[in-house]
């Protein structure tokens, strides 16, 4: 089978793993990377052209930047194949949604939401199959605000306002399962010597199902964990055989 061509938006913490599992990867064929500075990026395949990155074929595009890159690129993004986002976040706009989904209908493709640093978005939907599920999500993170305690707590479209980099996963479980409308979020600044830990938990008539993350917090013992998500769904991608 030949090669499947990608192309990468972000040369970041999330990208440049990406970037690098796919220099090596025989299913996939890196193509172009685009980002602000090509120069400060140091990656051969950085481009600030976004007319060549989107000029240049691919069978997928891989958007690992951040929200606002969502918003700026998306719908280009979708007339030229199937996106993947990490950057949830931003579909809780929904007159971004309504676009981003109006230009994948027009030319054929499709926008996928990976789940990021957080595991159980199956569960989530299947739990959501009960019309009156309710789902909660909480973050905790060191250095949120500089002041140990709670940051926010309330609905999810208000947290996305608030705190648009803090809350991908929520959204994305929220889209996954009962919606935006039916979501919650309590975000957590534990201090300075505090776990970073993300959790979710969903109620329905099926009973309750949760699940949490605790994230490493020595920078050089790990990858980021987002990027550990797209590299397992690219892994996925091309298994005859798979879970999930």
């Amino acid at each position: 089978m030949e090669a499947r061509r990608i192309h990468v938006i972000g040369a970041g913490r999330i990208g440049r793993p990406v970037l690098a599992f796919l220099r090596t990867a025989p299913a996939w064929r890196l193509g172009l990377c685009l980002v602000r500075d090509a120069n400060r990026a140091g990656e051969p395949e950085a481009t600030a052209d976004a007319e060549r990155f989107f000029a240049e074929p691919a069978d997928l595009i891989i958007e690992a930047a951040g929200p606002e890159a969502l918003r700026r690129h998306g719908a280009r993004a979708l007339a030229s194949a199937d996106v993947w986002t990490v950057s949830a976040s931003a579909l809780a706009d929904p007159g971004l949604f309504a676009g981003l989904e109006a230009a994948g209908r027009a030319h054929g493709h499709r926008l996928r939401l990976l789940p990021g640093a957080l595991g159980g978005l199956d569960g989530v939907a299947a739990a959501s199959v009960d019309p009156d599920a309710r789902l909660q999500v909480t973050a905790s993170r060191p250095g949120m605000t500089g002041i140990a305690g709670e940051v926010f707590a309330g609905r999810l479209d208000e947290a996305v306002r608030r705190y648009p980099n803090e809350i991908n996963i929520a959204v994305a479980a929220a889209l996954a399962g009962p919606g935006v409308a039916r979501a919650s979020v309590r975000l957590d600044d534990p201090g300075p010597d505090g776990a970073h830990i993300l959790g979710l938990s969903v109620d329905s008539r099926f009973g309750r199902f949760s699940a949490v993350a605790e994230i490493e917090p020595d920078p050089a013992k790990r990858m980021h964990p987002v990027a550990a998500c797209i590299i397992a769904a690219l892994e996925r991608e091309t298994a005859t055989i798979w879970a999930g």
